[in-house]
């Protein structure tokens, strides 16, 4: 290689990096200032994520589990279930640039994010036409396209705009995979950029699995051969699943019993935002008030009307003019692919816009979307490739640098409308104010065990040691009549959770409407298909205590089956005005004075490491510890005295927390930590061993050949 081809190549990369690098400052610009955060909950939640992580990593923990400072220190392992790896390197780069102020990692890690992103997709296009000016041109518009600019700028998604612009090179190295199958080098590429893909953000996985999948398939159907080389990519793809498995089990096998599972059943906010036609094919973003949500807050998804952005749609026409015309690309890549990019397109235009509500009848899995023009994100990709396809048809080839600075320009101008918009939400939020509150993690939206929608029937043990237990509960704040008492409707109860109690009971509270004549009403509980208790109804709120130490029976299986019904000549009356509910609660399963709870314990832990290890004198009375670490089945190392020991479920405050039986009368030491699924974490760190293997494989392989060549 001669010293002028040298210097004029690295010339070129050095551009290409400056050009990257100029255009993810632009698009960082309107949150240039260091002092004044967006006023919304994103922002300020991945903020707080990120200082949780600095700490993390200063604990030394890798992966990435647990959230140190949130939820009273009690182990809250938020990283296990969301986003390892983009909090793991804003985490580095907060610890090693920008220690005190998390909105400058916030901003570098963005940055990084966007110059790889334009860096992956022109590595991309130009190995799929062979043009370097087409390759930079299409880099520039994924870049600002409309709703990466989105994304970034108006709602603070922080780890789908790592993953936008880490999906051109997930699919560059899929497709290098798919056309060189065989290769060892391609089977480890692949299954790491899918790997990172995973974990930085599970939803643009999800749907960039499915797009990039039925783009292969339908390569592979107009070549019977290809089909292989599908099914190796399958197995790359595979291996990624397996690195990441640590990650991916936990979040399938528990996500029906966390609360954010129900906080999307529950709440309004939680919905699909259908844009419009007109908005879809506007050449510029629409913005508005947008509608208020139940909370009293203004909803940010919904004052974003956006649109695909004029540049892909006039590709898209072209390109359909290319497929009816029979034109071909010269010869590249692009000519066996350009069909299948057009029904993808289509396709996914049909998901973010349709008449038809099809998403009412769709897997209640895919409600994380939360609006169908998140799926504008694929659009972004394949919309890219189609536009390059579109620029190199109508140069016939001959698009030089020469009309490239031209082309930027305009790029740029026709996003200026998204860019320029003023963001609403900009107020006088410190982010040195988060580095003392780094709490905000803390939410009903989170990854907590729901203790409020405990399905005993469903998951018999999965609270065997409790305080009390709400089976019913409406919000602090919930007006009376918000929910209503369920008369003859069946209720189960474990005979076992039943026996664990010491004095159990049912309390339920309420309230009945004052315009209702309640003489001679009362109110009956039904167990076991007998009358057990009756309340005399009254106007107002009521509070009525019913006694079951009558039905332990250790010899039983069977479980407690109860319900409630009405007596008296009001029935009607009380059918119209319902019976207002607060709560339904079981209590008396401990005596206070056989539980140390954690408010006691608490004193006496201290965090070492990624453990936390209490020392504490047991009195010979106590039964049970409750241990400042919130519960999950299978995923806690707790050790007492050196031994690995069993733990349950306990209820307290709206949290379930873990609590062991104790060695009394002397001096406990004991060890806990979050570590996830032990099978998982096995799998994972098998295939990662195997990754290492296969990669020092291949340097041996490449230092062999130079060797031999010499």
């Amino acid at each position: 290689m001669s010293m002028r081809f040298f210097l004029t190549n690295s010339l070129y990369k050095i551009g290409l990096i400056f050009l990257y690098a100029c255009i993810a400052t632009m698009i960082l610009a309107p949150m240039a200032c260091n002092t004044t955060v967006p006023k919304s909950v994103d922002y300020l939640n991945h903020m707080s994520g990120i200082i949780q992580a600095q700490v993390a990593i200063k604990e030394g923990q890798f992966p990435l589990r647990v959230a140190p400072l949130s939820h009273n220190g009690w182990s809250y392992p938020f990283f296990q279930f969301y986003s390892p790896t983009s909090y793991t390197i804003a985490g580095l780069i907060s610890l090693w640039l920008a220690p005190t102020n998390p909105f400058i990692a916030y901003k570098l890690t963005i940055w990084f994010a966007l110059l790889m992103g334009g860096l992956g997709m022109y590595r991309l296009v130009y190995w799929w036409l062979g043009s370097r000016a087409v390759a930079i041109l299409s880099s520039v518009v994924y870049l600002l396209a409309p709703y990466n600019i989105i994304i970034i700028d108006r709602l603070g998604a922080f780890n789908e705009a790592l993953a936008l612009s880490f999906v051109p090179v997930v699919i560059y190295y899929t497709l290098q995979r798919y056309y060189d199958s065989t290769s060892n080098k391609t089977f480890l590429q692949t299954a790491i950029v899918w790997y990172l893909l995973m974990t930085v953000h599970l939803i643009t996985f999800i749907y960039t699995s499915l797009f990039l999948g039925l783009f292969l398939s339908l390569n592979s159907l107009l070549n019977i051969k290809s089909f292989v080389n599908l099914l190796r990519v399958g197995l790359a793809y595979g291996f990624g699943c397996c690195l990441a498995i640590w990650y991916l089990a936990p979040v399938l096998l528990f996500n029906n019993i966390l609360m954010i599972n129900h906080a999307i059943d529950k709440h309004q906010l939680f919905q699909m935002y259908y844009p419009s036609l007109i908005n879809l094919l506007s050449p510029t973003v629409s913005f508005s008030l947008g509608l208020i949500a139940p909370n009293g807050y203004r909803d940010s998804m919904s004052t974003i009307h956006p649109n695909i952005g004029l540049l892909i749609l006039l590709a898209v026409g072209i390109c359909v003019y290319i497929i009816s015309t029979k034109k071909k690309l010269a010869d590249t890549r692009a000519d066996q692919h350009l069909l299948p990019l057009l029904i993808l397109f289509f396709l996914a235009f049909a998901l973010i816009w349709s008449p038809i509500d099809f998403w009412h009848w769709a897997p209640k899995f895919f409600k994380i979307i939360q609006y169908s023009w998140r799926l504008l994100g694929q659009v972004m990709w394949i919309g890219t490739l189609l536009f390059a396809a579109a620029i190199y048809w109508i140069f016939r080839n001959k698009f030089s640098i020469k009309y490239l600075g031209l082309g930027i320009v305009l790029i740029i101008i026709s996003s200026s409308s998204v860019l320029l918009e003023k963001n609403q939400n900009m107020d006088d939020v410190s982010p040195l104010k988060l580095m003392n509150l780094p709490s905000i993690l803390e939410s009903e939206f989170d990854f907590n065990y729901d203790a409020y929608v405990v399905d005993v029937k469903k998951y018999p043990n999965f609270v065997n040691l409790i305080d009390n237990v709400l089976l019913f509960h409406t919000a602090p704040d919930a007006p009376y009549g918000a929910l209503t008492l369920k008369l003859n409707l069946e209720h189960t109860l474990p005979r076992a959770l039943l026996n664990s109690a010491d004095y159990p009971y049912m309390l339920i509270e309420g309230a009945i409407p004052f315009r209702v004549n309640l003489n001679d009403q009362k109110l009956i509980a039904v167990i076991n298909d007998s009358v057990y208790a009756t309340y005399d109804l009254k106007s107002g709120p009521f509070k009525w205590k019913i006694p079951l130490k009558d039905f332990q029976d250790e010899n039983s299986v069977l479980p407690l089956s109860f319900h409630f019904k009405l007596s008296g000549n009001k029935k009607k009356e009380l059918e119209k005005f319902p019976i207002a509910i607060r709560k339904i609660e079981l209590g008396g399963f401990l005596k206070p004075s056989k539980v140390m709870n954690v408010q006691q314990v608490q004193p006496y832990c201290q965090r070492k490491e990624a453990k936390t290890v209490c020392t504490i004198n047991v009195p010979k009375t106590m039964r049970w510890i409750e241990l400042p670490l919130l519960y999950y089945p299978e995923m806690l190392d707790i050790r007492i005295n050196g031994k690995s020991a069993t733990y349950q479920g306990v209820f307290y405050k709206g949290s379930l927390l873990a609590a062991v039986a104790p060695e009394p009368g002397q001096m406990n030491i004991i060890e806990f930590q979050f570590r996830g699924l032990v099978w998982a974490n096995l799998l994972s760190q098998t295939a990662w061993g195997i990754a290492g293997l296969i990669f020092l494989y291949l340097n041996l392989q490449r230092l062999f050949y130079k060797t031999s060549v010499r």
